[in-house]
């Protein structure tokens, strides 16, 4: 299993989501919110503009995303990259 790119980072409109999601995780992309993120890789931070042209902060990761219950998500190595 190759690694994912992940970014995290915060959702400034929590407040319009009905579930208050503080974060914004993006898996390859692919944007879901969470309450909470668990981190168990690296992670550094970039900058770097979105779709809007607004330049945003993220932390970066590899590796999967799991989801817990309460919009949690775990951030894990890939399976391939645990020896």
């Amino acid at each position: 299993m190759s690694a994912n790119r992940i970014l995290i980072r915060f959702n400034t409109k929590h407040a319009e989501d009905a579930e208050g999601r503080r974060w914004r995780v993006l898996l390859n992309g692919e944007e879901s919110l969470a309450h909470s993120v668990v981190m168990h890789v690296r992670v550094e931070t970039i900058t770097e503009p979105i779709a809007t042209g607004e330049v945003k902060d993220h932390f970066l990761a590899e590796g999967q995303v799991e989801w817990e219950p309460g919009f949690v998500a775990v951030v894990k190595p890939t399976e391939a990259a645990i020896v």
